[in-house]
């Protein structure tokens, strides 16, 4: 698994949007969505609930949120 894809939901987790959060990763909001659909394809399942008021992580995602912030840190 990517760390830099990891830190990316995490980071768009915090900000609440993928706009924001390629904002303050200094990508595009294109290249976040894409990162966060290539983590989706490979853990298998949707991680992120997408609506008009931006992200939040579904269940399957919270579940693995200890995880990734572990995997983070440690890079």
């Amino acid at each position: 698994m990517d760390t830099e894809k990891c830190r990316a939901l995490l980071v768009a987790l915090e900000c609440g949007n993928l706009t924001a959060a390629a904002e303050r990763l200094s990508y595009t909001p294109s290249a976040l969505s894409r990162q966060v659909a290539s983590l989706e394809k490979e853990t298998g399942f949707s991680l992120l609930d997408r609506n008009k008021n931006g992200v939040t992580a579904t269940d399957s995602c919270r579940l693995l949120l200890p995880v990734l912030e572990k995997l983070v840190r440690a890079a």
